[in-house]
């Protein structure tokens, strides 16, 4: 039953994301609408593909298993922190072509730019380090490429926004998918 652990906190995650996709996300442009069904597509194939990995999964040593439960864990907290920080004003999906209206800062946005994405990643890497089947990092590579497509286009569409200006500060405080190292020693040496 080594297994069973990491393959509950995966089945978590998937649950969560699903749930994203059907109650969270909005979907109001056609931008938004090819995003929703490209990542339904390759979302439901990757939680396939996960779920058979588990299936045929091979035994890994305790410690490896423990790293995919803390992977898969900090993709539910950073998934349900950053989701909470909006809640009061839910997120476009991906790739839509609606000029975003608010800057977040509050949660997990208060260090990345893409906490979401970044818990996606975060359980596709957890999934081959739980399984010992590592040709599920390709999942990883397959849909980063477009998370990476899709961050690209809201950042670009913040800076042709209004809140240009804001953003790029916003820019300089923050990473991408992960926290920024050089913003981070600059806030502590400001201190």
């Amino acid at each position: 039953l080594w297994w069973a652990i990491p393959f509950s906190f995966a089945v978590l995650c998937l649950a969560s994301f699903m749930w994203a996709m059907k109650r969270y996300f909005k979907s109001d442009n056609e931008g938004a609408k090819k995003g929703k069904s490209l990542f339904a597509k390759l979302g439901t194939g990757a939680g396939i593909l996960v779920v058979i990995g588990f299936m045929f999964a091979v035994e890994v040593p305790w410690q490896q298993s423990l790293l995919a439960t803390i992977c898969f864990g900090l993709s539910l907290l950073i998934f349900w922190t950053a989701i909470r920080a909006t809640q009061s004003h839910r997120l476009d999906f991906a790739f839509s072509t609606d000029s975003p209206k608010l800057l977040i800062h509050r949660g997990p946005y208060r260090f990345i730019r893409h906490p979401i994405y970044t818990s996606y990643m975060l359980a596709w890497i957890a999934a081959p380090i739980a399984t010992g089947h590592y040709w599920l990092v390709g999942i990883l590579f397959g849909l980063g490429y477009f998370y990476l497509k899709a961050a690209a286009l809201e950042e670009q569409s913040f800076l042709n926004s209004t809140s240009a200006e804001a953003y790029r500060t916003y820019l300089q405080r923050t990473g991408r998918f992960l926290p920024s190292l050089v913003a981070i020693i600059r806030r502590s040496s400001a201190q």
